[in-house]
């Protein structure tokens, strides 16, 4: 019968110290279920890498299309500024209370869930805050199932912003270990201000030229355009135009 020597039992102790380090490792590394928003940027050749000097500043600007329950057209998600590269992080009680107001509101109308899309709008800005210029810039939607986001899962979302180009192009994978998350910076406020309102009013500022909702356009189209449910307004949108003799088409 085979006996262990104390150099057996070290090692065997080695082997088993290790297993459960490597282990815990693991466990720590997992995801936190959420949306890992991250940039990655050409002109055409990959310029990702300008994202790690620290005169480069990002910032997203995210929010969801609401479902009628949340009483508005949208919800705030993420309005933040990072340096340095890496993911900006949406954690997923955010969207799970967005998802469920979605499922409810298919179910009451006799839809599928599983098969409903919605979005998120999302706006990316990178500049070099040494001097002002903004070197990247675009807007897109993510889209996603509210339906998925029931279960805690954590999904990576890059946004590819190309030089010249407003809409960025959008993928996704599932996400299984964690990302390295980008620094967050919160900018110092402006001369003579005495907070900083919005936090990114120290690179950005916004002001609003005009607003357009459904019901400032029901006496301009036609009234089969719009459809009235629960007691909120809809129009009719067009997702594909095949021929458009409009004097203002482009």
């Amino acid at each position: 019968m085979w006996k262990l020597g104390r150099p057996d039992l070290l090692l065997l102790t080695l082997v088993l110290v290790s297993l459960a380090t490597t282990a815990l490792a693991l466990v720590a590394l997992k995801a936190p279920p959420g949306f890992y928003i991250e940039l990655r940027l050409r002109s055409p050749t990959d310029e990702t890498g300008l994202l790690a000097r620290r005169d480069v500043v990002w910032c997203l600007f995210i929010d969801a299309i609401a479902p009628a329950s949340m009483g508005g057209d949208t919800v705030e998600l993420l309005y933040s500024c990072y340096r340095g590269r890496g993911a900006a992080y949406i954690n997923h009680q955010q969207l799970r209370r967005i998802a469920e107001g979605w499922v409810n509101l298919v179910e009451s109308r006799g839809g599928d869930p599983e098969a409903f899309t919605t979005a998120l709008i999302a706006r990316a800005y990178v500049s070099n805050a040494s001097n002002g210029q903004l070197l990247y810039h675009g807007t897109t939607t993510i889209e996603y199932k509210p339906s998925e986001l029931l279960k805690p899962k954590a999904y990576r979302y890059l946004l590819h912003l190309w030089r010249g180009e407003p809409v960025p192009l959008v993928s996704r994978e599932t996400l299984h270990l964690q990302p390295v998350l980008a620094e967050r910076i919160k900018p110092q406020p402006a001369e003579g201000a005495a907070s900083v309102e919005p936090l990114y009013a120290s690179w950005y500022e916004y002001h609003a030229r005009a607003v357009v909702r459904v019901e400032n356009l029901t006496s301009t189209l036609p009234a089969s355009y719009f459809r009235n449910a629960s007691g909120v307004t809809y129009i009719k949108i067009p997702i594909l135009i095949l021929n458009n003799p409009s004097s203002q088409a482009p």
